[in-house]
């Protein structure tokens, strides 16, 4: 099925449909959409199997290929049943958020830094965002189960996520947690949906050891300060948009954190101190109403001045 032009060996090109065709190929000529597969996954795919260097794929590396389980061996419609089911808010692609909650109820809860990590190696157009053919790559990874996913959506039943989403949104923003984005169109989004709340936005690097240090602090404030601000996360080595935001917001120092409201950037604080953190969180807060502070507070000191818009 594999070899279409009879030769008796796979090249690249067939190599090519046979690895972006479900149901382990058998499908025939039934493919997905045509092209999704990235050039440089066939190249791994290729200098892997391609044994003997022949630039070609013999029927000894064919077995070896399917052993490894590089076929899709589902069905179109159970790939897209999963594909729409994580895509909660409806906007035709899985944002971190959505693909981090996958994880979560798949029982393999990933980190902001391995979810940015996964958006790095996965998202190839760089839209922030995954599309249905970067979905498919995770399964022929092995990143993704096609059977645990459909297990879970069947023990799911009926049941949305948890925390709901917006239709057509491309960011899904859940009350007390921090949202990873990985374009201005989200963080736009973000200070769009939220014109009364602080919009905080904490900007670092994966490989960054003090962004890592006061990533658990965040998260607590996150929660502690739900009622009054939102709380993001920005990873600037994520891909080319995430790099163009820092130079935008001239970060020369991670971890560094902004404060929006209304739209317009009010300040900004750096440093992995999360006592400091909070102090410059609640001075960019109203005073009344505030809950109590998790850290012993530092002096009132002056926000700092604003550096860029949005």
């Amino acid at each position: 099925m594999a070899d279409i032009d009879g030769s008796g060996r796979i090249d690249r090109e067939e190599l090519k449909v046979l690895l972006e065709s479900v149901e382990g190929g058998l499908a025939y000529p039934l493919m997905v959409a045509e092209g999704w597969l990235p050039e440089d996954a066939l190249d791994r795919a290729m200098e892997k199997y391609d044994v003997d260097k022949s630039g070609d794929i013999d029927f000894q590396e064919f077995k070896q290929l399917v052993y490894d389980g590089m076929l899709l061996e589902g069905a179109i419609q159970e790939y897209e049943d999963a594909f729409n089911a994580v895509d909660d808010s409806g906007n035709g692609s899985i944002g971190a958020t959505e693909l981090a909650t996958l994880f979560k109820n798949l029982g393999s809860p990933l980190s902001m830094e391995k979810v940015a990590e996964v958006f790095m190696r996965y998202d190839k157009d760089e839209s922030g965002q995954i599309e249905f053919g970067e979905f498919l790559a995770m399964f022929q990874d092995q990143l993704l189960d096609l059977k645990k996913v459909q297990a879970w959506l069947a023990s799911r039943g009926d049941d949305v996520w948890e925390w709901g989403g917006a239709a057509s949104s491309l960011l899904q923003t859940v009350e007390g947690n921090v949202s990873v984005i990985f374009s201005e169109q989200e963080l736009e989004e973000a200070l769009a949906k939220n014109p009364d709340k602080l919009v905080v936005l904490f900007c670092g690097l994966t490989w960054c050891r003090p962004c890592k240090g006061v990533g658990k602090p965040y998260e607590k404030l996150a929660a502690q300060y739900a009622k009054s601000a939102v709380f993001l996360k920005l990873f600037g080595n994520a891909n080319a948009g995430c790099k163009r935001m820092f130079k935008s917001f001239k970060i020369r120092s991670t971890p560094s954190f902004l404060y929006f409201r209304a739209g317009e950037l009010m300040g900004s604080s750096t440093g992995a101190n999360k006592v400091r953190l909070e102090t410059n969180l609640r001075s960019h807060l109203p005073q009344e109403g505030l809950p109590e502070p998790l850290y012993e507070l530092e002096p009132a000191a002056e926000p700092a001045a604003a550096t860029a818009t949005v």
